[in-house]
C-alpha cells in the first residue's frame, strides 16, 4: 500500500491545499485528495512537479507500506531461492510473475518477495502455489506437440534478446541521446519481459514436484536411478559445451599449423585472428551473473588456447568427447528405452525441460549485457554510482534522469536493503528497517527451526558418496576460499561456479530441482549431488565434516 506524505509535508511547511494547487499548477481536487491521501494511484509527472516544487525526493513524498505482514499462521510457506544480484536485472521476471500466456492456470505462482541488499538478493515465493502452478503446467505440457508448440513460442522471443544482443555496439549505446536510450531501454525491456513470459514457469518445478512425478514415472517403468537419469539428461549440447567447442576448434586450427607452442605468435593470433574475435563476441556473457557483467578478456582466451595446444593429446580427447556428446547421449537413452521395449520416453517432459532451462539461462546472461550498458549510460549521464543506479526500479529511468530520484535514495535501497512485492503486474517496494524486519518474518516462515539439526533431506541429482569438509560458497568474493576436495555448499550453482564444481567432491544445494544447473554438471561430472535441501547453508558451517549420501538424498555433518 502506497501512502502519500503530502498533507504531513504541508503542514510542516504552512501551505494549504489552495497555495500548493497555485505553486505547482496542479488541480486543486488533484491536490486535495493527495492532501487527504484519497487516491489509489498518481501519475509520474504530478509527482515530478511536486518534487521539483519543494526540492523533494519520491522517498520524501512517498511511503510503501506492505499489506502482506500478517499473522504467522496465515502467512503461506516460502520456498527461496538466492544469489548474486542488484535489482534492475530483476525486474524482467519479477513484472512477469503474474503475465506467463496460460490461460487455464490462474493462480501461477501467487505473491513473490524479493530482498535486495548490497549484491545478494533472495527471491521468496509461495510454496503452495508453485507445486500448484507446477502440476497444471505438467498436465498442459505433458503432451509432446503441445510442448513442442509452446517452445516454438519461447524460442521466437529469444531470438529477439539474442539479436539485438549481436547487434549490441557498447560505444553507440553511450554515445545516445536521452530519447535514443529511452527508446532502447523500452525495446529491451518488453523484449526481456516477453522473453521470461514464456519461460518463468519452469522454476515452479523447483520445490519438488518435478522429483515427485519423475520418481511416480520411473516407479511404473521399473527404472534405475541411473537410467532415470540418463532419460532426463538432454540430448543437445548446453551452451558452455558449445563454447568449448568453439574454442576447441580454433586451438585445433592452430596446432594444424604450428609444430611447437610459439607464445608470441599465439598472442598474436589472438588478437587478429576473426574467429577468435566471433568467439569473444558469441559467448561474451559466460561470466555474467545476476550482480555485475564481466567480459571475456583476451588474456584468457590466450591462456585457455595456450593451455590446451600445450597437450594435443588431451586437446583431441576433449574434441571427441564435445563432438559425439549427443550421439553418446541418444546411444545411451535409446539402450534404456530398447530393455523395456519403448519408442518413447516417458520422461521426455523432464529432459525437454532441463534442455529449456539451460538455453534460457543463456539467454538470461544476454539480456545482463543489454540491461547493462544502460546502467552505464545512466552513470555517466546522471553522476550516480552505477552500482547505486542498480538499484532503480524499471519505470524509474527518467526520474532520475530528472533528478526526482537521488544518489541517496538509492544507496539507501542498496545499502539498507530493499524489499519488493509483486502481485498482479504490481509491485510495492520497502526499504531500510521494514525490508529488514519482512526479510527476517519470512527467513522464518521458511526455514523453522535449525538448531541441532544434524541430518539435511534433499533430492538425488548424481548419485555417489562423499565424506569431505564443507565449505560454504554464497558468492564471487567466495570462491578463493575454495579448497580441492571439499564439499561445494551453496544455495544454486550458476555458470561461473563451474571451475569450483569439478574440484569438489561433491554438491549440495539449497535450492534446484532435478532440471538446475548443478544437477545437469554434476552428472556430467560423475560426482555425488544433492539438492534441494532448503536451509543446508544455514545449518552448514565452513569446514564441518559432512557425509553426502547423495543415492539416498541426505547430509549429516559428522563434526563440527
Amino acid at each position: 500500500m502506497i501512502t502519500f506524505k503530502l498533507g504531513a509535508i504541508a503542514k510542516q511547511r504552512g501551505k494549504t491545499v489552495t497555495q500548493i494547487a497555485k505553486e505547482t499548477g496542479l488541480n486543486r481536487n488533484t491536490v486535495t485528495a493527495l492532501f487527504h491521501n484519497k487516491v489509489d494511484g498518481i501519475k509520474f509527472d504530478t509527482l515530478d512537479i511536486l518534487c521539483r516544487t519543494y526540492e523533494l525526493t519520491l522517498h520524501d513524498l512517498l511511503e510503501y507500506q506492505s499489506p502482506i505482514v500478517q499473522s504467522k499462521a496465515a502467512s503461506p510457506k516460502r520456498y527461496r531461492q538466492e544469489c548474486e544480484l542488484v535489482l534492475f536485472f530483476c525486474w524482467p521476471w519479477l513484472m512477469a510473475t503474474h503475465l506467463v500466456p496460460s490461460p487455464k492456470i490462474e493462480k501461477g505462482y501467487g505473491e513473490s518477495c524479493l530482498y535486495a541488499c548490497r549484491n545478494m538478493g533472495y527471491q521468496y515465493w509461495d510454496e503452495a502455489a508453485m507445486n500448484q502452478y507446477a502440476q497444471s503446467i505438467y498436465n498442459i505440457y505433458q503432451d509432446k506437440s503441445t510442448r513442442k508448440k509452446k517452445y516454438a513460442e519461447y524460442e521466437e522471443r529469444a531470438r529477439v534478446l539474442e539479436q539485438m544482443y549481436r547487434d549490441l555496439s557498447i560505444k553507440d549505446v553511450l554515445a545516445f541521446e536521452k530519447g535514443d536510450i529511452l527508446v532502447f531501454y523500452e525495446n529491451v525491456w518488453r523484449a526481456y519481459q516477453a522473453f521470461w513470459q514464456e519461460s518463468l514457469f519452469i522454476d515452479s518445478f523447483d520445490a519438488g514436484v518435478d522429483q515427485q512425478l519423475i520418481q511416480t514415472i520411473a516407479a511404473e517403468y521399473h527404472f534405475t536411478a541411473e537410467e532415470t537419469a540418463i532419460l532426463t539428461t538432454p540430448e543437445g549440447m548446453t551452451f558452455h559445451q558449445e563454447r568449448l567447442l568453439m574454442l576447441v576448434n580454433i586451438a585445433k586450427r592452430w596446432s594444424r599449423h604450428h609444430e611447437a607452442v610459439h607464445e608470441k605468435k599465439l598472442r598474436a593470433f589472438v588478437q587478429t585472428d576473426p574467429e577468435v574475435a566471433l568467439y569473444r563476441k558469441t559467448f561474451d556473457y559466460m561470466h555474467s551473473n545476476y550482480a555485475s557483467v564481466r567480459h571475456i578478456t583476451e588474456d584468457e582466451v590466450y591462456e585457455d588456447i595456450l593451455k590446451r595446444v600445450s597437450d594435443k593429446s588431451a586437446l583431441a580427447k576433449e574434441y571427441e568427447a564435445l563432438v559425439n556428446y549427443s550421439a553418446e547421449r541418444r546411444k545411451k537413452s535409446k539402450k534404456v528405452l530398447g530393455k523395456y521395449n519403448l519408442t518413447e520416453n516417458p520422461l521426455a517432459f523432464f529432459e525437454d525441460l532441463t534442455f529449456w532451462r539451460e538455453h534460457r539461462k543463456k539467454v538470461n546472461l544476454v539480456g545482463f549485457h543489454l540491461l547493462d550498458v544502460v546502467l552505464d549510460w545512466l552513470e555517466q549521464k546522471s553522476g550516480i554510482a552505477k552500482a547505486d543506479v542498480a538499484y532503480l526500479c524499471y519505470d524509474e529511468i527518467e526520474a532520475v534522469l530528472k533528478g526526482s530520484i537521488t544518489q541517496d535514495v538509492l544507496r539507501r535501497r542498496r545499502e539498507e536493503g530493499t524489499v519488493v512485492i509483486a502481485n498482479g503486474g504490481m509491485y510495492q517496494l520497502i526499504v531500510g528497517a521494514q525490508a529488514a524486519s519482512l526479510r527476517d518474518e519470512l527467513e522464518e516462515n521458511r526455514r523453522g527451526s535449525t538448531q541441532e539439526q544434524k541430518v539435511m533431506q534433499g533430492q538425488t541429482a548424481s548419485q555417489g558418496y562423499a565424506k569431505a569438509r564443507a565449505r560454504v560458497v554464497l558468492t564471487v568474493a567466495d570462491f578463493p576460499t575454495f579448497q580441492d576436495g571439499e564439499v561445494l555448499v551453496t544455495g544454486m550453482t550458476r555458470p561461473e561456479f563451474l571451475p569450483l564444481m569439478k574440484r569438489a567432491s561433491a554438491i549440495v544445494t539449497n535450492e534446484g530441482g532435478i532440471t538446475c544447473h548443478a544437477a545437469i554438471v554434476s552428472r556430467e561430472l560423475g560426482i555425488p549431488c544433492v539438492i534441494g535441501t532448503k536451509n543446508a547453508t544455514d545449518i552448514i558451517k565452513n569446514g564441518d565434516i559432512i557425509e553426502v549420501r547423495a543415492t539416498h538424498g541426505t547430509v549429516r555433518i559428522l563434526k563440527g
